[in-house]
């Protein structure tokens, strides 16, 4: 069961705080909270709160967007959002808030939605030497990767056989084709770094040859091994 801990980065002119899959229930109490300090919030999608030259975003996806530090504000109501119960809704519903499925000729896509690795911040990441992967997020690629066969694309900071050099930033990456099983052990997640680092690509998009289907044990396995990161649960 992954437990929840705080992870703040700064790109660009953004702060960013990643938070857990959340409820309606946990979005309500950081409205409330927002509210009482002043803030206007709308509620139209993703919660919106303006004060003076502050912007906020909350998604409930798992995201905090500001333009001003704002963990004075936010951080001290994670535990009441930890608090708060799981939500059960069908393992489709549930599969839906991590991946798409799909297919392009005989290749299996997949595209793994993601609170950051996936978005226009991927670059400035990367330029930067930072991460965004969540550990849900990393959990449930690394699975991926695990019944995958064959060979997948992927971006890393170290070359294989045929990688292609891209340079982000000052920092050189690479376009590789690597073994699903490298690549779920080399991928890297947030707050952390090693020798040899993997990355989705741009887009999110797992390109994989060859991909057995996880059955719905494995399915109901790995959705309970996201313990606080995600409080959404199969019903």
């Amino acid at each position: 069961m992954l437990p929840f801990r705080i992870q703040q980065l700064s790109v660009g002119r953004f702060h960013l705080l990643l938070l857990p899959k959340m409820t309606k229930a946990q979005t309500e109490v950081i409205s409330e909270r927002l509210t009482r300090a002043g803030y206007s919030v709308e509620h139209s999608g993703p919660l919106l709160a303006r004060s003076g030259r502050s912007k906020i975003h909350i998604d409930p996806s798992g995201l905090c967007r500001s333009t001003t530090d704002i963990a004075d504000l936010i951080i001290p109501l994670i535990p009441d959002i930890l608090s708060l119960e799981k939500q059960p809704i069908p393992i489709d519903e549930l599969k839906s808030l991590y991946l798409t499925t799909g297919r392009i000729g005989r290749k299996t896509t997949i595209r793994v939605s993601t609170r950051l690795e996936s978005c226009n911040l991927w670059e400035s990441m990367r330029a930067t030497d930072s991460c965004g992967l969540s550990p849900d997020e990393h959990a449930v690629s690394s699975f991926l990767f695990e019944h995958a066969r064959g060979v997948c694309e992927v971006v890393t900071d170290f070359a294989e056989a045929g990688s292609v050099i891209r340079m982000l930033g000052k920092r050189r990456y690479f376009d590789s084709k690597i073994d699903p099983s490298m690549a779920a052990t080399t991928l890297r997640v947030v707050g952390a770094k090693s020798a040899r680092n993997s990355y989705l690509p741009r887009d999110g998009m797992l390109r994989l040859a060859n991909f057995e289907n996880p059955s719905a044990v494995d399915w109901l396995s790995i959705f309970k091994e996201l313990g606080e990161w995600c409080y959404f649960t199969p019903e």
